[in-house]
C-alpha cells in the first residue's frame, strides 16, 4: 500500500480542525451561557425593583387624581381672574361717575377714586385666593414634574386644561354678550 505523500501534514491539518471545532463548540456555548445570565438578570432586576401592575395602577389613579385636582384649581383661578375683572370694571365705571359727577359741582376734586370697605374687602380677598391658588398650582406642578409616571401624564393634562380654558372663554363670550344686550 502505497503511503500517502506527508502523512504527519495530514494527521496535523487533521488535529487542527479538530481543535478549531471544539473552540467553535466552545464559543457557541460561551455564548448561550451569557444569554442565559442576561436573561436571569433582567428577570431578576425587574423583580427585584417592585414594579408591580398594582403599582403602575396606583400611579395612574393618583395622576389622575392629580390631574382633577389640577383642572379644578386652574377653574377657581379663571373664576377668581374674572371676578378682579368685573370688580375693576366696576372701579372704572364708579371712577368715570365720580369724575362727572365732580365736573357737574363746583370745588376741587379728589385725585383718586374711593372704593368703598366692602369693594376693597372683596378685591383683597379675591387677591388673596388667586395668591393661595396659585401655590397649591405651583406644588402640584411641581409634583408632576418629579414623579416620572406623572410627568408622562402632563401632556394629556396640558391639552384638557387648554380645551376646559377654550370652553370657559366661550361660556363667558357668550355671557359677556348676554350682559352687555341686557344693558343696553
Amino acid at each position: 500500500m502505497p503511503k500517502a505523500p506527508f502523512p504527519e501534514y495530514r494527521e496535523f491539518v487533521m488535529q487542527e480542525e479538530h481543535r478549531r471545532a471544539v473552540w467553535r463548540g466552545l464559543i457557541a456555548m460561551l455564548g448561550a451561557v451569557s444569554v442565559i445570565g442576561a436573561s436571569v438578570g433582567v428577570f431578576v432586576t425587574i423583580r427585584d425593583s417592585g414594579v408591580t401592575l398594582e403599582r403602575l395602577k396606583a400611579s395612574a389613579a393618583e395622576a389622575a387624581r392629580d390631574r382633577r385636582e389640577k383642572e379644578q384649581q386652574r377653574a377657581e383661578i379663571s373664576q377668581q381672574a374674572e371676578e378682579i375683572a368685573r370688580l375693576q370694571k366696576s372701579n372704572e365705571g364708579l371712577q368715570t361717575a365720580l369724575s362727572s359727577a365732580q365736573q357737574n359741582r363746583a370745588g376741587p376734586r379728589p385725585a383718586f377714586a374711593v372704593l368703598s370697605p366692602d369693594d376693597r374687602q372683596s378685591i383683597s380677598r379675591t387677591s388673596v385666593l388667586a395668591d393661595q391658588l396659585q401655590v397649591r398650582l405651583s406644588v402640584l406642578e411641581s409634583a408632576l414634574m418629579n414623579t416620572p409616571e406623572k410627568s408622562l401624564a402632563l401632556p394629556m393634562l396640558r391639552q384638557q386644561v387648554d380645551t376646559l380654558q377654550d370652553r370657559t372663554r366661550g361660556t363667558s363670550m357668550r355671557f359677556g354678550r348676554r350682559s352687555s344686550a341686557c344693558s343696553q
